[in-house]
């Protein structure tokens, strides 16, 4: 019975769940209800998860832009062509 209790503890998708860490891209209050009562596998659970995934890419896009950004503006400046 002890091993139910730890997959039980691993599963987003029970309402019941506490504990569980921040994601890095925090989601919508709706889409994790949602995620949290649909059936797993279920077309519904799968499109939500779509969303998540588009929501994470989205922002980890971002970051690197903002991150490739700053490391450019750190470089010096180029000089003249060596020709």
């Amino acid at each position: 019975m002890a091993s139910q209790v730890g997959i039980s503890e691993k599963c987003p998708f029970l309402p019941e769940l506490t504990g569980v860490p921040a994601p890095t891209v925090p989601m919508e209050p709706v889409v994790l209800k949602r995620l949290r009562s649909v059936a797993p596998g279920s077309p519904l659970h799968l499109a939500l998860v779509e969303v998540v995934r588009r929501q994470y890419m989205a922002a980890m896009r971002a970051a690197d832009r903002v991150d490739k950004q700053a490391n450019r503006a750190a470089q010096p400046p180029e000089s003249g062509s060596s020709s």
